[in-house]
């Protein structure tokens, strides 16, 4: 009775033993993947927050050189694009400038633009001089652009200033 029940296996055990090991190997594969994924996630945050930094560096920059600047060329040459762009309505080419970030793959251009001249009636919102009832103002915006060669993260962001 024993020697029948031996015969009637037919390999059950190495049956369920492959399609455990089949299994695992899946799961290991998933795992791989996953890790992979979350890789690649970290290093686009890395490059998106080292052009985010880029950018705001630029900006930065070209606001103290624009404030150091006793003759406000970039301000100037930003109004004056302004103006003969309403005369001629043509589209601006604004005054701009490359930022060196120190990293070679970090590439930074600032871009310096004129939204005209703003004016607020005393009582509206700063009242300098008491004698005036007009306060004028020149709006500018600053805008940074950083791009980072081979990962295609791209960050652009713009700082505004009024100028009396």
């Amino acid at each position: 009775m024993r020697k029948n029940f031996i015969h009637k296996q037919e390999g059950a055990a190495l049956v369920i033993g492959l399609l455990i090991l089949l299994m695992a190997s899946f799961l290991a594969v998933a795992s791989l993947n996953n890790a992979t994924v979350q890789e690649r996630m970290a290093r686009n945050e890395q490059n998106i927050n080292k052009a985010f930094q880029a950018a705001e560096s630029a900006v930065e920059q070209q606001l103290s050189i624009a404030s150091e600047d006793k003759n406000l060329t970039k301000l100037v040459n930003a109004y004056a694009e302004y103006e003969r762009t309403q005369i001629n309505g043509q589209e601006p080419s604004w005054p701009s400038a490359d930022y060196d970030s120190g990293e070679a793959d970090v590439s930074t251009n600032v871009k310096v633009k004129s939204l005209g001249k703003a004016t607020l009636v005393s009582g509206e919102a700063l009242n300098a001089d008491e004698k005036s009832s007009k306060i004028s103002s020149f709006r500018y915006e600053f805008e940074s652009t950083a791009t980072i060669s081979g990962s295609g993260a791209r960050i652009s962001i713009v700082q505004g200033i009024n100028y009396r």
